[in-house]
């Protein structure tokens, strides 16, 4: 029904996170080749919230990708030089 649900693993963070843009597009996209999912949107569920990807496919090939979610401020710190 062109929805997944992503659980990501990041490298460098060592453990899991609640949501990743590039592994939700790569995901997305990867499902669409796999012929797993048909539309060019397709929505994802991750722990952090639910996201949507779209993009034009044409013969294997994909252009015009596009994230969409909601952005939150988390942090921040100041550094001193």
């Amino acid at each position: 029904n062109d929805e997944l649900f992503v659980r990501t693993f990041e490298r460098g963070v060592e453990d899991e996170t609640y949501s990743c843009g590039t592994g939700v597009t790569a995901a997305a996209v990867a499902m669409h080749q796999l012929g797993k999912v048909k539309s060019d949107a397709v929505l994802i569920h991750t722990r952090g919230g639910d996201l949507q990807v779209q993009f034009q496919a044409e013969d294997n090939f994909y252009t015009h990708i596009f994230l969409q979610g909601p952005a939150e401020f988390v942090y921040q710190g100041i550094i001193e030089i």
